[in-house]
């Protein structure tokens, strides 16, 4: 026997091993009485036959977990089991819980298939099964939620999703982060609602779907640690809703960065750091005014730093490390006041190293890799600049030349 205790709720979802099939309850939508009631623990005490309580309590609405309907008593409208810790699998009775608007089991250690009959759960809206060990594909039956409007399901071993992606048209909150999902992307288009998708660290592959600029509600976007290929669409980078972060880092995405970017005007982060991108920094970019995060190191991009990221007065952090970029460095740098960390180590920057505002502490920057530079502060260990360059530095500043 189990003693379960103040957990009682939580051993009953999970125990589902000791029957071999769900009882028959109603149909989402179906009856709001005593009986319904009954139903819903029925769901849960069919589940408890081989457990003990030692408060021998089996009142639904008094578990730890539970929320029930003050319109519909005795309903169970949420069950919230997060970070317990919890071995077993996702019960196939949850399935009978009609009124269910929210269920949350993430952050535990549940095993196996998601059980097709949460696709019964009518009114759900809220579902979380994320960080546990689920595995296999989402079942179809999950389209048929269409109420719900945040699904994640995020760091399990999950794969096959690309069916159910045009059945939940509501969603406005989809992880699908670091699982093993793969294919094209084609149907996330459909999601218009989207305010919140992170689909990083899985094996999705082909291009970026045009189709991705229609999700015109996004905040944040995370496409990282994928196999997409292609270029980056332009009306990606025309979405005004995002204002949080775009990350399409570490795929295999080529070609330049369109100057569309330029309309990213509320964006925090952007990173495109560890693909095949290649030209020059489009002049645009000098128009993201409320961008802190740049990360586009690990690329191929070339050309000298326009003047026009001087307009970038709320940079933090900078990455432009493992390039070609070339020129000297750009004064206007040492003027950010908001910058914090520069690395643009491994280029082919020229000429001398500034030495005031920002370049005056060594360790907020890397330049290493970089040798044709010269001067700086002495902690940088640099060779002096030749007369020659101090030369023309002077003449620069006197306007001679």
């Amino acid at each position: 026997m189990v003693f379960i205790g103040a957990w009682l709720l939580v051993l009953l979802l999970l125990h589902s091993s000791a029957v071999a099939s769900p009882p028959q309850g109603p149909e989402p939508g179906s009856g709001t009485g005593s009986s319904s009631a009954s139903a819903d623990e029925l769901a849960l005490l069919s589940a408890k036959s081989a457990l003990s309580d030692p408060s021998g309590s089996t009142r639904l609405c008094t578990w730890r977990g539970v929320t029930c309907s003050r319109r519909h008593p005795g309903r169970n409208v949420a069950l919230s089991i997060n970070s317990l810790g919890l071995g077993g699998r996702v019960s196939p009775f949850l399935g009978n819980l009609s009124f269910l608007r929210t269920l949350d089991l993430g952050n535990n250690s549940l095993a196996g298939p998601i059980p097709p009959e949460l696709g019964r759960l009518g009114r759900l809206r809220v579902l979380n099964l994320s960080v546990n060990s689920l595995e296999g594909g989402i079942p179809a039956a999950l389209g048929m939620c269409a109420q719900l409007t945040t699904l994640s399901l995020a760091s399990n071993h999950l794969h096959t999703v690309r069916s159910l992606l045009s059945m939940i048209p509501n969603l406005q909150y989809l992880s699908l982060y670091s699982n093993n999902f793969w294919g094209d992307l084609l149907l996330i288009g459909n999601l218009t609602q989207l305010n919140y998708l992170y689909i990083g660290y899985n094996s999705f592959n082909g291009t970026v779907p045009t189709t991705l600029g229609n999700l015109k509600s996004l905040l944040e976007f995370d496409l990282s640690r994928n196999k997409l290929t292609g270029s980056i669409p332009a009306n990606l980078l025309q979405i005004p809703s995002l204002s949080i972060e775009l990350d399409l880092s570490h795929n295999l995405l080529e070609g330049p960065i369109p100057p569309e970017i330029g309309n990213l005007k509320s964006v925090s982060s952007f990173h495109a750091e560890s693909n095949r991108l290649s030209g020059e920094i489009p002049s645009t970019l000098g128009e993201c005014q409320l961008l802190q995060n740049l990360y586009l190191q690990n690329n191929f991009l070339r050309g000298t730093l326009p003047n026009s990221l001087i307009g970038l007065k709320n940079l933090e952090i900078l990455d432009l490390s493992n390039n070609s970029f070339s020129g000297p460095i750009p004064k206007f740098l040492g003027n950010i006041t908001t910058l914090i960390y520069l690395n643009i180590s491994f280029n082919n920057f020229t000429g001398e190293v500034p030495t005031f505002g920002f370049f005056s502490n060594a360790s907020a920057f890397s330049i290493h890799g970089n040798p044709k530079l010269c001067g700086g502060i002495f902690d940088l260990h640099l060779p002096p600049c030749s007369p020659e360059l101090s030369k023309k530095k002077y003449l620069r500043m006197c306007g001679l030349v």
